[in-house]
């Protein structure tokens, strides 16, 4: 492991030397958000486990391990990863999670992956190793720069390890299904978000009028509970255990039918990230509403601009989310969060990478 540091590190000089730009890529399932031509610098060798307390909930894993292993590694302790990473099919690394900053169905409920890093380490644009955080949520006396790895795809620079915060899972997961109204169903979002229920994961699949498929997961006792409440609000149904795992890992994996790419009609798949809030787009045909209503995916041919502004109108933003129209930045996704959150890496990346060695989209 060592030679192969070695071996990076003199790459990444010789690029800050001649000029040259590099981007970093371990298995390349998520290459098509994040598109580059410049020389790629492989990291899917560097694999493995650092340390691993399942006690003090926490992991440290080089960047090239499979994503699929560390998931192994954690089940096997009855943990996991609380944000539910998305990744596609069953590749990826744990560099391009972490880069990517993509969670799945239970994003609303645990947050993003950038909460869950503790500590990284990493080699910058000049070839130097770094390390920052540890294997403490507080663990800084100012910014944890660290975070800002998450989301950063790859332009901050090359991640080799990274420590995560690691739960319990949960006791007990049931999935409830209803057929109902978009709009009703958006506005009992709404309100089940205030109550005490353990409602992790939400999904609405339909046009005007779909079904609704909520996931609740705690011990026995409080899903039991939360059943019973909502089932005097919404005529629901219990879904079948391992129909409930097929549905939820379709969404994490991005293999859910309404997620799938459209080559031959090369019809785009548009992701629409809003405030939860937000009454049901004026958009034709089906839609995938996860996050409590915060995240849509719709597929259907529209104006890029047109789309971008229905969505900065309601407070979000829009990106096409597909291989054949990936020439969309996800950096520049306009909210002001979003340009908050830029203004900071900016700052931290003129004094992580000045020469502009690592390649962005």
């Amino acid at each position: 492991m060592d030679g192969l540091v070695r071996d990076v590190t003199d790459r990444i000089r010789e690029a800050g030397v001649c000029g040259g730009t590099l981007r970093v890529q371990g298995h390349g399932t998520r290459r098509f958000l994040c598109p580059s031509k410049a020389p790629m610098l492989s990291i899917q060798d560097y694999r493995g486990v650092v340390a691993y307390e399942p006690e003090e909930l926490f992991i440290t894993v080089r960047a090239g391990t499979p994503l699929l292993e560390l998931e192994d590694i954690l089940d096997s302790k009855g943990q996991y990863l609380a944000f539910e990473p998305l990744r596609f099919g069953l590749g990826g690394t744990v560099g391009g999670m972490i880069a990517a900053g993509l969670a799945g169905p239970r994003r609303m409920r645990s947050g993003p992956i950038r909460d869950y890093i503790l500590g990284i380490r990493i080699l910058d644009g000049l070839g130097r190793e770094l390390r920052f955080g540890g294997t403490v949520i507080k663990n800084v006396a100012g910014y944890d720069v660290s975070r800002l790895f998450g989301g950063s795809w790859g332009r901050l620079g090359l991640i080799l390890d990274v420590t995560l915060k690691v739960l319990p899972k949960p006791r007990t997961s049931l999935t409830l299904t209803v057929d109902i109204e978009q709009e009703r169903a958006l506005h009992w979002l709404k309100r089940a978000r205030s109550q005490p229920w353990p409602l992790d994961a939400s999904l609405f699949q339909g046009d005007t009028v779909g079904t609704l498929a909520l996931r609740l997961e705690a011990g026995p006792e409080a899903v039991k509970e939360a059943t019973s409440a909502i089932s005097k609000e919404l005529p629901v149904s219990i879904l079948a255990p391992d129909e409930a795992e097929v549905l939820w890992r379709s969404l994490s994996t991005h293999r859910h039918s309404g997620l799938q790419s459209d080559e031959e009609q090369a019809v785009p798949l548009w992701r629409f990230s809003l405030p939860p809030s937000t009454k049901p787009l004026a958009m034709t045909g089906e839609s995938l509403i996860e996050w409590h209503g915060g995240l849509r995916w719709w597929r259907g041919l529209g104006d890029l601009e047109a789309l971008e502004a229905l969505a900065h109108d309601r407070g979000g933003w829009v990106m096409p989310f597909d291989a054949h129209f990936a020439s969309h930045d996800p950096l520049k996704q306009e909210t002001d969060q979003n340009k908050v959150y830029r203004r900071l890496e900016d700052g931290v990346l003129k004094v992580l990478d000045p020469m502009a060695v690592f390649s962005s989209c």
